[in-house]
């Protein structure tokens, strides 16, 4: 059951409508793309020893909404998040003129332009596209529910669904593609050595199931969970985390010391 105080996608697209016309007045979104959050439910820090996790999409995720732009006025990108839970400032532009590298402030628009630009040197479109957005998240930050992954993937679904009408030759990503590629733009931009779990099932996972991965060869098998005496309860414990911080790093790092070991 989802508590009341949890916003409903419906909810969350109404918002994103009403802060798109008030940022861009007399103008209409043409592109919607969505990633959910996850919770794993077991196999921690295991993704990046190429073990075995079991994790599950959540009824909670981020939604983009924006348009490409006419290339003849300008070459640049403009993107604005509605999380009161990130740093500022809230809108950024990039220029596609010129190398997209990471930003030393706001931090969190490295999830999002990282996945940019590897999109852009994976993909090789004829032309790139100027593109505005608007991006809203139910996820809680920070909440161990990966907010970061939901925004990475939705962000490439948004690029998907941008170049698929606007590139003559664009040749879409396969999911697994797809999750490696945020999974990278992670690594490299935000500087968090995470592994391929989160991207994974925000890209792979179904209704009502939950998704074992192999993390040895990125293959996965879905396990249904719809079940009446079933009830899987995600609970806040308000207590936030910082991937970036470095205790994660350093959990990757020790992990990695004892497999030399053994």
């Amino acid at each position: 059951m989802v508590s009341e105080k949890i916003t409903t996608l419906k909810k969350l697209k109404t918002n994103l409508l009403d802060s798109y016309q008030k940022e861009f007045p007399n103008d209409e979104p043409t592109i919607c793309a969505f990633a959910p959050g996850r919770v794993n439910l077991i196999g921690e820090h295991i993704d990046y020893n190429d073990g075995f996790v079991f994790p599950m999409a959540i009824p909670l995720g981020t939604m983009i909404i924006g348009k490409g732009l006419d290339d003849s006025v300008n070459n640049k990108c403009y993107i604005r998040t509605l999380s009161n839970d990130v740093d500022e400032p809230k809108s950024i532009e990039v220029d596609l003129t010129k190398e997209i590298s990471q930003f030393q402030s706001p931090k969190w628009a490295n999830y999002v332009v990282g996945v940019l630009a590897l999109f852009l040197e994976r993909t090789k479109p004829n032309k790139k596209q100027p593109f505005q957005i608007i991006i809203a998240t139910s996820v809680p930050i920070g909440g161990g529910l990966s907010s970061s992954a939901s925004i990475e993937v939705a962000m490439c679904t948004f690029l998907e669904l941008l170049y698929k009408h606007s590139s003559i030759d664009f040749q879409p990503l396969s999911k697994v593609d797809k999750a490696l590629l945020c999974c990278k733009a992670e690594q490299i931009y935000a500087k968090v050595p995470c592994g391929i779990m989160d991207q994974y099932t925000a890209c792979m996972a179904e209704a009502d199931h939950a998704l074992l991965i192999d993390c040895r060869d990125n293959t996965s098998q879905s396990i249904p969970m719809k079940n009446k005496e079933l009830c899987v309860l995600v609970t806040n414990s308000n207590v936030k985390h910082e991937l970036v911080a470095g205790t994660y790093a350093q959990r990757v790092q020790n992990c990695q010391e004892a497999a030399n070991i053994l």
